[in-house]
């Protein structure tokens, strides 16, 4: 019940504030340059953690893909420090999810949506932040949101495909980007 009403006043607020902006382009260069400064960062931590958790940390003990099944005889002794190794990068990898989902949900409701075409950047990273998020927390806030935010064009089909993606459960193959910023479902 609590989380309801919070998503509604979430709603609410953001078609409050974001109705003066409905330009895709409002940014002034300053904050452009602070906000790409933000994502970058909040992108390379999402980045790393999970580099760490996925390869990194498997390639010290030596460990293949193949080889995940037979972990404990693998590793015999060194199989308890690896599970606390890799329990403890997943729970880091979460509460950097959720930090960081936070931290872009906020930044959209003053701003809008902070994707590349926006910050005039070339790489798009914000909506991956969106797309490592916990459904059960932050799901229906962010499906509101990015609603909003492409109602206002400052997101585009693609992302938003992608996100939704995410948020209905990864089921078949995520959607690949048109040369115009529309999504093409496989």
């Amino acid at each position: 019940m609590i989380l309801k009403y919070i998503c509604i006043l979430s709603i609410i607020f953001l078609v409050f504030s974001c109705k003066s902006s409905k330009s895709k382009y409002t940014l002034k260069t300053k904050t452009k340059t602070e906000l790409t400064v933000i994502i970058d960062s909040m992108y390379k931590l999402d980045q790393k953690i999970r580099r760490y958790y996925s390869f990194e940390l498997d390639s010290i003990y030596g460990i293949k893909r193949d080889m995940r099944l037979k972990l404990k005889e693998i590793l015999k002794e060194k199989y308890t420090s690896y599970k606390i190794k890799k329990d403890s990068a997943r729970n880091l990898m979460h509460k950097i999810d959720n930090t960081n989902t936070l931290k872009l949900l906020k930044i959209t409701k003053k701003h809008g949506f902070p994707s590349n075409e926006r910050l005039n950047t070339y790489k798009a990273k914000a909506y991956m932040i969106f797309v490592h998020s916990n459904l059960n927390k932050y799901g229906e806030v962010i499906r509101n949101t990015i609603n909003i935010e492409y109602k206002y064009n400052r997101i585009n089909e693609y992302k938003k495909g992608y996100i939704f993606w995410h948020l209905d459960g990864r089921k078949g193959w995520p959607p690949m980007c048109g040369e115009n910023g529309e999504a093409i479902w496989q």
